[in-house]
């Protein structure tokens, strides 16, 4: 397998617009690439069967999607949606390319013995530090 790097994971990326009310993705549908939101807001969301939505976390610029990274990784469905509350700009990434990075950046946690603690801290912190060292910001969980 290619090793590809962050500026790899950059070069190869395209900036894709959307307006407001535009669906990210639905729930069901299959991850097709990582997105880092750019410009704009994006509110993930679940829709009960009576079509009550419940908001799950907001996406602010620089922040990426967690349900992005949980699907791209365990290649299941995703079990909500995602719309854009503005216009918005992401930077959609190639998702083996993306997968690869995060991947070789997580296991050098495991490595050190260190990746145990990831979700301790993502948890007391409100953001992922696995993220940071590729340059993104994940947003907090609205409370």
């Amino acid at each position: 397998m290619e090793s590809h790097s962050v500026d790899d994971l950059l070069q190869d990326a395209q900036v894709v617009s959307g307006a407001t009310g535009d669906f990210i993705f639905h729930a069901g549908d299959e991850c097709g690439s990582f997105l880092i939101l750019l410009e704009g807001s994006v509110r993930v969301q679940l829709t009960a069967l009576s079509g009550r939505e419940f908001t799950l976390y907001r996406i602010e610029p620089g922040g990426t999607c967690v349900l992005t990274t949980s699907c791209m990784f365990s290649h299941q469905q995703f079990p909500a949606g995602a719309v854009a509350e503005t216009p918005i700009k992401e930077l959609a990434v190639e998702l083996g390319t993306a997968r690869e990075v995060i991947s070789r950046h997580l296991k050098r946690f495991e490595e050190q013995g260190w990746i145990g603690l990831v979700p301790l801290v993502t948890g007391f912190a409100g953001t992922c530090p696995v993220y940071s060292l590729l340059g993104i910001r994940t947003c907090q969980i609205d409370s």
